[in-house]
């Protein structure tokens, strides 16, 4: 009996942790856009930016940015729905989210995409904390196409595929509703809900949408 009984309290210990470990695992939220596109632009300086300001969001949250949005891939060529300098400013800001911590990269992008990406990028990026020669030496190597290229897979592997940007997926499920974002998390999440989840969560903004 003694034997039994030390086995039932030890396999509790061991499910106490597992239950705590899967309400503490962050909400994966990524966002598939573009340059140039006024719809991604209105999301991420107004609701993205609003949810990623929410106080303790950030240690629920994993928030990815993938820059490739509804360009095409053909013979090793990548056309952009706006023209070669959405293209442009895709793999700049690919790279920024590369070589540098949240912080740095979500500031300089939304600067960036506050107006025109291309004339704001190095003065986003240099008033963010990082360093636009580095940049422009991932964007101009190789490095620089290896990311568009994840960038163009993981966009492709979306199912369903992809319609319109911008398109969100929260723990990897394409969600509608996205004006809503900050409530999306809060209730998606498990754990205990940080104090951003505590205030006035109603829907504020609506953007539009660059379809495919």
């Amino acid at each position: 009996m003694k034997l039994i009984a030390c086995v039932a309290l030890l396999g509790l210990a061991l499910a106490v942790p597992v239950a705590f470990q899967e309400a503490q695992q962050k909400v994966k939220v990524a966002l598939y856009s573009e340059a140039y596109c006024p719809g991604c632009q209105q999301f991420i300086t107004s609701t993205l930016r609003e949810t990623v300001a929410a106080e303790g969001l950030l240690d629920i949250m994993e928030f990815q940015e993938v820059p490739y949005g509804n360009a095409h891939r053909r013979s090793g060529q990548v056309s952009c729905q706006h023209g070669a300098r959405e293209c442009e400013a895709n793999k700049l800001e690919a790279c920024f989210i590369h070589l540098y911590n949240f912080t740095v990269w979500f500031d300089a992008f939304e600067c960036a995409e506050t107006g025109d990406p291309l004339k704001l990028m190095e003065s986003c990026v240099t008033k963010a904390g990082g360093n636009y020669a580095e940049v422009q030496d991932c964007y101009n190597g190789s490095l620089g196409d290896k990311l568009i290229d994840e960038a163009a897979d993981q966009t492709d592997a979306l199912s369903p595929p992809h319609k319109w940007v911008p398109w969100l997926t929260i723990n990897d499920q394409h969600v509608d509703d996205i004006d809503n974002l900050l409530e999306l998390v809060c209730d998606t999440y498990k754990g205990t809900k940080p104090a951003g989840c505590d205030g006035n969560l109603a829907k504020k903004n609506s953007h539009s949408v660059c379809f495919a």
